[in-house]
């Protein structure tokens, strides 16, 4: 996977490009996006502090609760589906970084959360 340091709408995001083999589509960009490739993302502030933890899984954007599909003491293993965020009109499964047992989950159905919250935490 390549690193890029991505532009859009005077925000900057850093981002892995992964290659896909599939059916080969074209893509118009809505807003303007200048790319440059980096070697190491720049994180800072308190939301890149928090998500260095694997054990504690933080809503990456803001949404609604749609589903909580493991309960507080499960187990589960890394990229098991935990919960699912409704935002933007999409459903986001959000998944265990790791494998290990819930310990709490700090949410419910229908509960609105913002980016950088903290959503379910692992023992």
């Amino acid at each position: 996977m390549k690193k890029y340091r991505v532009k859009i709408n005077d925000k900057e995001f850093i981002v892995e490009i992964e290659p896909i083999v599939e059916k080969k589509q074209k893509v118009r960009p809505t807003a303007n996006i200048d790319i440059n490739e980096v070697s190491e993302p720049k994180a800072s502030g308190a939301a890149s502090k928090q998500n260095n933890d694997p054990k504690k899984v933080f809503a990456n954007l803001p949404g609604n609760i749609l589903k909580i599909l493991k309960n507080k003491g499960d187990s589960v293993n890394a990229n098991d589906g935990v919960l699912i965020l409704e935002a933007m009109k999409m459903e986001n499964e959000i998944v265990a970084l790791i494998d290990g047992k819930i310990k709490n989950i700090y949410v419910e159905v229908g509960q609105k959360v913002n980016k950088d919250d903290l959503l379910f935490e692992l023992e």
